[in-house]
């Protein structure tokens, strides 16, 4: 029975007398004290309010739960009450000294309530401790949170020294840090989700139990081993955790399918640098010559651009679509380009431009398309330096004479691409540590 009770965790602490007394093959008794159990209830409170509200939040139920441990006191003469200990505290926004204040006083209406169950209580039985900025429980609950900024949280909650004041600690600086983590977007999430539970006291009942087994009849006779002082807690078999993989985009290989239409060869890369930042390169190259060199369409483009992506809003994965880590959602970049062109037509339009140098801004948007496909769309506007040179092609059209009388350069702004692209990612997978 003794087994049973630490191993089902009725118990915190267990003595046992230094020596088994047997008599007649049997043991006559076994006096075991099991002390310090330890029953903790939470009263809240209103900002700014120290009145104990039953209607208020969960207090409903901690109210019945504080005069149950009464009633079960009472019924149960093994059981005696050693200590009332409460804590209270005040959520950190506002000023220090109404902080102050409210934690005491909220200690206090707590400590009312349990004298009204049971108006014999002594005094001696009660010990309180006023936090006034209740930044212990607010490190409980970063602990048990998943939010991104909880490390630097609970860093700077850890490592700002503090000052003392009216006989406790406390200290400015960090309450100014956490006002401006994640550029105060963590403040006012925990202003609006958490700062309602740290206005409260909390109560911890202790008592001790007192059982008195006969185990003379249940333990048959044999040289029986015997235990003294604590029993080692019962250690529980961890199951390790299966190993966590997440993917990552190392590159992208696309095309434009404008382009591609049009029989016009061309490809381009994309390297994401960081989830926001990426470096694109772009190479277009047809080089067409039909009708015995008659009519002609070279045109050789290199192109270097820098985009800054906005963080997108994830997308559901699906059976055929992954969820993407980076080149996907809305950007902006700033492109480079060179090229040259040559264009034929019999003896119209012969023209050479070489080089066209420009620079501009591009606008675009990609989302995921199938699980290993994305497609973007995008436009860009610029300016472009447009030298040009006139020619006259040979009788049998295998030499070009240049127009010296014809040359000259264009300045051209406005828009200068639109693209419709096919983009093949490249994705890796990790193990999450």
């Amino acid at each position: 029975m003794l087994e049973a009770l630490l191993v089902n965790g009725f118990v915190s602490r267990a003595q046992a007398p230094d020596t088994l007394a047997r008599e007649d093959s049997s043991l006559d008794s076994i006096d075991i004290r099991i002390s310090h159990v330890t029953y903790p209830v939470d009263a809240h409170f209103a900002v700014s309010k120290t009145d104990l509200k039953q209607n208020f939040l969960f207090n409903n139920a901690s109210l019945e739960r504080i005069g149950s441990v009464f009633n079960a006191i009472r019924k149960r003469p093994t059981r005696k009450l050693t200590g009332i200990r409460i804590v209270s505290g005040a959520s950190p926004e506002g000023p220090l000294h109404l902080n102050l204040q409210l934690s005491d006083n909220r200690a206090d209406a707590l400590r009312n309530y349990i004298l009204s169950l049971d108006k014999t209580l002594e005094d001696s039985l009660f010990t309180i401790r006023s936090l006034g900025e209740n930044y212990e429980g607010l490190t409980e609950l970063l602990a048990q949170s998943d939010q991104p900024w909880k490390n630097d949280a609970m860093d700077i909650i850890s490592r700002t020294y503090p000052y003392e004041f009216d006989g406790r600690y406390y200290s400015s600086e960090r309450k100014d840090r956490l006002k401006s983590l994640d550029g105060g977007k963590a403040w006012e999430y925990m202003t609006k989700e958490w700062f309602p539970l740290l206005r409260r006291a909390r109560v911890e009942f202790e008592y001790d139990v007192e059982l008195f087994p006969d185990l003379s009849n249940t333990i048959p006779y044999a040289p029986a081993p015997y235990w003294r002082g604590n029993l080692a807690p019962r250690t529980q078999y961890k199951y390790p955790e299966p190993d966590r993989w997440a993917e990552r985009t190392i590159f992208a290989v696309k095309t434009n399918l404008l382009y591609d239409a049009a029989w016009a060869f061309n490809y381009g890369l994309e390297l994401p640098l960081t989830e926001r930042f990426s470096l694109c390169w772009e190479h277009y190259f047809p080089w067409w010559l039909f009708r015995d060199n008659r009519t002609s369409l070279q045109y050789l483009s290199l192109g270097a651009e820098a985009r800054w992506w906005f963080l997108p809003q994830p997308r559901e994965a699906t059976p055929t679509r992954a969820v993407r880590d980076a080149l996907v959602g809305h950007y902006i970049g700033l492109y480079g380009r060179w090229l040259k062109t040559d264009l034929q037509w019999d003896l119209l339009g012969c023209y050479q431009c070489v080089p066209v140098v420009g620079a501009g801004l591009t606008y675009g948007y990609a989302f995921p398309i199938a699980k290993h496909l994305n497609m973007e769309f995008s436009l860009s506007v610029g300016y472009a330096r447009i030298p040009y040179q006139h020619y006259t092609p040979s009788e049998d059209w295998q030499i070009l004479w240049r127009d010296r009388n014809d040359v000259g350069v264009l300045h051209y702004f406005g828009p200068t691409q639109l693209q419709i692209t096919l983009v093949r990612p490249i994705i890796s997978r990790y193990k999450v540590r």
